[in-house]
C-alpha cells in the first residue's frame, strides 16, 4: 500500500522487487559462515535489490536511496538483528563498516549462484558479528520503501531467501593452552670473542663465543585452521626498556650493559640474566632478551670503566672486572634481525665461556635486571587475549602466564 504523502521521487512508481536476497559477500554460494563469538570476527553480507515500477521497468536507484530503510532480520521471526550499538538477546549485530577482522573462519554448504547483472540491480553491503555463541542463525533482509508497506524475504513473505550464521566460542589468548613456543636453533654471532678478566692489573684471556635465536609465540591451531596474530595490532606494556642509566647498580659496582638497537635510543632490550652452571664450575655466562625489534640491528653496545680500555664490553663486580672483546676491534656484539609475521617474536643474546676453558676465572654472578612484558595480542579472527613473559636463569626459553 502506497503513502502518496511520503514517497520520495526515486520512489514514486514503485511496484515491487522482481528480485530481493541477501549472500555472502566473498562466497556468494555459500549458505552457511562460521565466525567466532567475540564481537569484533564479521563476515561480509551483501544484499541485492531489484525494485521495478508498475510497468515492470527497473527503477534508476542506488545504493543511497536504500539508506535508512533495509534492515537484516530473522528469517523465521522477522526480528531485526542488533544493528551498531544495539543488541540483541542472541548477540548477533550488523553494521555498515568493516573492521580489522572481517574474515569468517570457514563457509559451507552450498545454495544457487547469485547472478548481477541486470540492471536497476543494487548492491547494499553490511558486516555481521556476534557476541555469543549460536549454533544457527538464520538471515533474512527487509525493505521499507518510503510510503510503502515492508517486503521482506523472511520464511512468511514473499520472496522467502536467507543465508546461515553459526558464532564459535570465541578463543582466549590469556589461557596460553592456547599458545605454544617455538624455539630455533643458535646462529653464531662472533666465534672470536675474548673473555677478559681484570684483577688489579692482572688479567686472562680465555677464549668465548657469542650466539643469538629467534623464539616465536604462536597460536595453536583451531581445528586443523592456521591461526596466525596481526602483528600491528598487538599491544605490548614494558616496565621501561634496560638502558645505560638502569641497569642495576650496587654501591659502587657497575654492570654497564648498553643496549643497542641501530640509531634507534629508545632500546627493546627487556632482559639481562646472569644464567649459572648446574655444576660447580660456574662460567661468566650472560643472556640478554629482546622483545618486539623494530629495528634491523640489534645487540649490545658495552663499555669499561678501566681506564686503559674505554670502549672494551665491560661487566663490573667488586675488584673483578669482566670485559667481551672481539678480536681486539672493539666491535658491537650486533646482528640483523627480522620479526616474523603471525606471532610475538623475542630474540635471545647469549655470551659465554665454553666449559673447558678459564675454570680459574674468579666470577661473581650478576643480579638479574629483568623487565617482565605484558602483551595483548589479536588474531586475524579478533580473538584476544592478555599474557605476561618473564625470563629467568633455569631456561633459554620465556614463561608465559595468562593474565
Amino acid at each position: 500500500m502506497k503513502d502518496s504523502n511520503s514517497t520520495p521521487p526515486a520512489w514514486d512508481n514503485f511496484s515491487k522487487f522482481s528480485t530481493l536476497k541477501i549472500y555472502f559477500t566473498d562466497s556468494q554460494d555459500s549458505a552457511k559462515a562460521d565466525i567466532f563469538a567475540n564481537g569484533l570476527n564479521q563476515v561480509g553480507v551483501t544484499v541485492l535489490a531489484n525494485a521495478i515500477d508498475t510497468s515492470d521497468n527497473p527503477l534508476p536507484l542506488n545504493t543511497e536511496d536504500y539508506a535508512g530503510i533495509i534492515q537484516l532480520v530473522d528469517y523465521s521471526t522477522g526480528a531485526e538483528l542488533g544493528y551498531g550499538d544495539t543488541t540483541t538477546d542472541d548477540g548477533v549485530s550488523y553494521s555498515d563498516e568493516s573492521n580489522y577482522y572481517s574474515n569468517p573462519l570457514a563457509y559451507s554448504s552450498t545454495l544457487p549462484t547469485t547472478t548481477v547483472t541486470e540492471d536497476g540491480d543494487v548492491l547494499i553491503n553490511f558486516y555481521v558479528y556476534s557476541s555469543k555463541n549460536i549454533t544457527n542463525k538464520d538471515i533474512a533482509v527487509r525493505v521499507t520503501p518510503p510510503g510503502f508497506d515492508a517486503v521482506d524475504s523472511t520464511a512468511s513473505g514473499g520472496n522467502p531467501w536467507h543465508i546461515s550464521l553459526q558464532a564459535l566460542e570465541a578463543i582466549n589468548y590469556g589461557d596460553t593452552s592456547n599458545l605454544y613456543i617455538q624455539d630455533s636453533e643458535w646462529s653464531t654471532l662472533h666465534s672470536g670473542i675474548m673473555w677478559c678478566v681484570w684483577n688489579i692489573g692482572k688479567y686472562n684471556y680465555n677464549n668465548a663465543s657469542t650466539r643469538w635465536k629467534q623464539i616465536q609465540i604462536l597460536p595453536v591451531t583451531y581445528n586443523n585452521y592456521t591461526m596466525a596474530f596481526i602483528n600491528s595490532n598487538n599491544k605490548f606494556e614494558y616496565d621501561g626498556f634496560l638502558n645505560e642509566s638502569n641497569i642495576c647498580t650496587d654501591g659502587a659496582d657497575k654492570e654497564w650493559i648498553v643496549p643497542h638497537s641501530g640509531n634507534d635510543s629508545t632500546s627493546q632490550m627487556v632482559a639481562c640474566i646472569d644464567c649459572r652452571a648446574d655444576d660447580s664450575n660456574s662460567y661468566p655466562h650472560i643472556t640478554c632478551w629482546g622483545v618486539n625489534i623494530t629495528n634491523a640491528e640489534w645487540g649490545v653496545d658495552t663499555y669499561s670503566n678501566h681506564e686503559s680500555d674505554k670502549n672494551r664490553p665491560c661487566f663490573t663486580k667488586g675488584k673483578w672486572e669482566y670485559a667481551l672483546d672481539v678480536e681486539d676491534t672493539k666491535q658491537t656484539l650486533t646482528t640483523q634481525l627480522s620479526n616474523a609475521e603471525g606471532c610475538i617474536t623475542l630474540y635471545c643474546l647469549d655470551a659465554t665461556i665454553p666449559a673447558d676453558g678459564g675454570s680459574d676465572i674468579n666470577q661473581e654472578h650478576w643480579a638479574d635486571i629483568c623487565k617482565p612484558v605484558t602483551v595483548t595480542v589479536f588474531d586475524t579472527y579478533g580473538n584476544t587475549g592478555t599474557i605476561v613473559i618473564t625470563f629467568g636463569r633455569d631456561s633459554f626459553e620465556p614463561a608465559i602466564t595468562g593474565q
